[in-house]
């Protein structure tokens, strides 16, 4: 039972280490896809903005902020 958690705490802390923008998956079915949608849910579920823009291009990100500022 112990080692079995410790793989998932692993598994669990490699995810959340590597970056959500700009990861590879082989398949629809890969499981670091598969992690990554449950993240992505989760951080829609719980409307936490961070976790979200982390899936998206920092570039894009930075434009947008750059288009706000001068519109706002």
């Amino acid at each position: 039972m112990t080692m079995i958690t410790l793989a998932l705490t692993a598994t669990a802390s490699a995810v959340e280490g590597q970056g959500n923008y700009g990861f590879t998956a082989s398949t629809n079915q890969d499981e670091i896809f598969l992690d990554k949608c449950r993240i992505c849910r989760s951080a829609l579920e719980k409307a936490d903005v961070d976790t979200l823009t982390s899936f998206v291009n920092p570039d894009f990100l930075a434009k947008i902020a750059k288009a706000l500022k001068m519109r706002y």
